[in-house]
C-alpha cells in the first residue's frame, strides 16, 4: 500500500526538480539496513540472529526491486549501511 501511495508524490517531487542526472536535491527513498542483510557475505547466522538478518535481506531485495521500478521516473532507492553498533544493552 506504502509503494501506491508514496510513489505519485516520488514521481512529482522529481518532476519538479528535473535535470537529467541524480543529486542530492532528487527524489529519494533510503532504507536503513544492514551488512549482516547481504546474501553474497552470508557466513551463518550463529543462532541468534537469523530473524534480523533475514528481514534485512529482504530489505535489501526490496530496495533493489524499487530502484528498478523507479529509475524511469529519475527516483534513486538505495539501501545504506550506517555502521555497527557495539555494546549496547537493548534489554533496557
Amino acid at each position: 500500500m506504502e509503494f501506491q501511495v508514496y510513489t505519485p508524490l516520488l514521481q512529482k517531487a522529481a518532476r519538479r526538480m528535473g535535470g537529467d542526472s541524480f543529486s542530492l536535491n532528487r527524489a529519494a527513498v533510503i532504507h536503513i539496513s544492514s551488512m549482516v542483510g547481504s546474501i553474497r557475505n552470508n557466513r551463518g547466522s550463529e543462532g541468534e540472529f537469523a530473524a534480523y538478518m533475514g528481514s534485512k535481506a529482504a530489505l535489501n531485495q526490496f530496495s533493489r526491486t524499487f530502484a528498478f521500478d523507479l529509475a524511469p521516473d529519475r527516483i534513486l532507492s538505495v539501501a545504506f549501511h550506517p555502521g555497527f553498533v557495539s555494546h549496547v544493552d537493548f534489554s533496557q
